[in-house]
């Protein structure tokens, strides 16, 4: 393996060789340059790194692109006969990006970083440029006296698409790329702490700028090695401050302490290091500019940002929103969003929602980007959430509020148990639980959240893997030990509600995932942490409370709620579920015996046939219209991964 030095050296002898490459390819070197070169570099190696970047620096720097022959022509070659020049010029550039990416593969676990796509980009941008141009009342030729910061400019693949999108709004044709030049060499900022990713970035802006004999300025003040966080970008100077931060790490401690107690009420204590960026920005951008951000979609609704939510809402309003999902960033750990905001004081009154997150793909693995529930949204300015119900879910909430008892209003009828096998570290939980086959005839099965869908028996599982004599059965079965409690001792913290796991009939509700899944537990199970046991004062009543969770139109409740769709780690709330309404307590009784139905049911077809009539009566106990159901079904989205190929196997795994 290299060491560091080397290593670094030898991935800036490749960037700055595929940089002269693409160069020469698009006709922007003089002929025999590009031959000279490579030989030098064949004949020196990695020690020939230093004069290539100075040459490489060289193209860059007006004052020495005449001392290169041929490189600056009076006669400069017209591309309106190349339309496609546009293109392969920005593709030339995302290769240079695309090294960086490899080169930087290891690290991006620890940095959060992760380089944007060109559909992204160019969403972002153009909304930003035609957004700030529409709201201030410019014309177009003001487009191109933006100045642009971009606070995380990695390989510069957003400053590209400001360029592409002010030339686009000045309406620049492609043969003439003086727009484009204007920008790159007066216009742009950026910061980049990784030096091969910001020399990246200089070079693919000359490459995207520059045109046959007429070579770009790229001025070395305009891309900064320069770490964001513990030099910050000025105050109010930027019309538009467009970035996709480092996001999915913590912020080591030491780390921009004094921006923590710069703003202690944004950041709320925590260390999430997109924060630190989405604060500094917003301090960045003049009071009539605009924001836009690539950011953990969590970013929108999220308790725990609140905080920074309310910085942003303090001087800008949403301009646009698109949910983009995980397809943009597949190695990230959460789904993305770009948001762009701008000004208060001249923002329009209503913001376009769109929704990505189902775009579908070709049969020839091309990206078609469907616009899902564009709305206009209204601005309620709301602290708590970037994501406003539309109008037509408003109304729905209002008039089931209004008719019906929430399920924590009816704690006389149901009571919520969170008492699974608990333990306060790992080292205990192991001690006293494990995995596979069983290993002494009085272990118990556990029964995780996993272990079950929606109204199956979860004591089937348990006596499958308990009784199986294959050698993988039970491979995955939980286990909790017959002698648990004398390996930990009575003052270890363990808790084991014996009482409560023999108590039948219970419902069980799954805790991981973003809608309820509910069963009912007639043997009396023992289960994990990942389970919430419900009572209730009859087997009918609970039978009936299992088939209004698993129904669609309490699942989209919940799921206005709290958007935990598309989150890794997805968690079913206690607190949120009892904000939803419920029809009345056991009036519909045939919703117990169509549950118990199901619970017997082993048939797939059979079951999706009683869920789907168990989903009618629910909504006609709701009261509710059919535009309202098909609004609320929609809302709800498809059923739990998985259910379809764990029911072929009798409904349970």
């Amino acid at each position: 393996m290299l060491r560091p030095s080397r290593e670094r050296g030898a991935h800036l002898l490749a960037l700055r060789l595929r940089f002269l490459v693409a160069a020469d390819q698009l006709g922007l070197l003089p002929a025999g340059l590009l031959g000279h070169v490579v030989r030098t570099a064949e004949r020196k190696g990695d020690a020939d790194v230093g004069r290539l970047g100075e040459f490489c620096a060289a193209l860059l720097d007006r004052r020495r692109q005449h001392r290169i022959p041929g490189l600056v022509r009076i006669a400069a070659m017209d591309e309106d006969g190349l339309p496609a020049a546009r293109a392969l010029r920005r593709t030339a550039a995302e290769g240079l990006g695309e090294l960086c990416q490899q080169a930087a593969q290891q690290a991006r676990k620890g940095t959060g970083s992760y380089y944007t796509p060109r559909w992204v980009a160019d969403l972002v941008a153009k909304e930003c440029v035609r957004g700030l141009l529409d709201a201030r009342k410019c014309g177009p030729e003001a487009a191109s006296s933006l100045r642009t910061l971009d606070p995380a400019a990695g390989a510069g693949a957003l400053l590209i698409a400001i360029v592409d999108a002010v030339a686009d709004a000045v309406g620049e044709g492609e043969g003439s790329n003086d727009v484009r030049c204007a920008v790159v060499r007066r216009c742009l900022t950026g910061y980049e702490l990784d030096p091969l990713a910001a020399e990246a970035c200089r070079l693919s802006l000359w490459l995207v700028a520059s045109r046959p004999g007429r070579p770009a300025v790229v001025p070395a003040r305009a891309i900064l090695v320069r770490d964001t966080l513990a030099d910050p970008p000025p105050r109010r100077r930027y019309d538009i401050v467009i970035g996709n931060p480092p996001w999915g790490v913590q912020l080591a401690a030491g780390h921009a302490d004094g921006l923590a107690a710069s703003f202690p009420d944004a950041l709320g204590g925590h260390r999430d290091s997109f924060l630190f960026f989405l604060a500094l920005a917003a301090e960045a951008v003049r009071s009539d500019g605009a924001l836009a951000m690539v950011l953990p979609d969590a970013v929108l609704s999220q308790v725990r940002y609140e905080g920074i939510r309310r910085l942003l809402l303090h001087r800008f309003r949403p301009l646009r929103l698109d949910r983009l999902g995980k397809e943009p960033f597949p190695r990230a750990t959460a789904p993305a969003c770009a948001l762009c905001m701008i000004g208060r004081r001249i923002a329009p009154s209503s913001y376009p929602v769109s929704d990505l997150r189902q775009a579908r793909v070709s049969d020839h693995g091309t990206r078609t980007r469907t616009w899902h529930a564009l709305r206009d949204a209204p601005l309620t300015a709301a602290h708590h959430s970037f994501v406003t119900p539309p109008p037509q879910l408003g109304q729905i909430l209002s008039e089931l509020g209004a008719r019906h008892r929430t399920l924590g209003e009816s704690a006389d009828v149901f009571r919520f148990h969170d008492s699974g096998i608990n333990y306060p570290n790992a080292d205990l939980g192991r001690s006293i639980l494990y995995t596979g086959r069983r290993q002494h005839p009085s272990d118990v099965p556990i029964t995780r959240g996993r272990d079950f869908l929606p109204l199956t028996r979860p004591e089937r599982s348990r006596r499958a893997a308990a009784g199986s004599s294959s050698r993988s059965a039970g491979s995955g079965q939980a286990w909790l030990r017959h002698d648990w409690q004398r390996r930990v001792g009575p003052t270890s913290g363990v808790s084991v509600r014996e009482d409560l796991y023999r108590a039948a009939p219970k419902l069980l509700l799954r805790q991981t995932g973003d809608r309820p899944v509910a069963t009912i537990d007639r043997q009396g199970v023992h289960f994990g942490r990942s389970v919430i046991a419900v009572t209730g004062r009859s087997e009918d009543e609970l039978l009936w409370l299992a088939a209004v969770m698993n129904s669609s139109t309490f699942g989209a409740l919940y799921r206005t709620m709290v958007p935990e769709a598309g989150r890794p780690f997805a968690q079913v709330k206690v607190n949120k579920l009892k904000l939803v309404p419920l029809p009345p307590v056991g009036e519909d009784h045939a919703l117990a015996e169509l549950a118990r139905q199901v619970l017997r049911e082993t048939d797939e077809e059979r079951r999706r046939a009683l869920l789907a009539e168990i989903d009618e009566r629910v909504a006609r106990a709701y009261g509710l219209s059919s535009s309202a159901r098909e609004y609320l079904a929609a809302l709800a989205g498809p059923a739990p991964a998985g259910v379809a190929r764990r029911m072929q196997h009798g409904g349970t795994s």
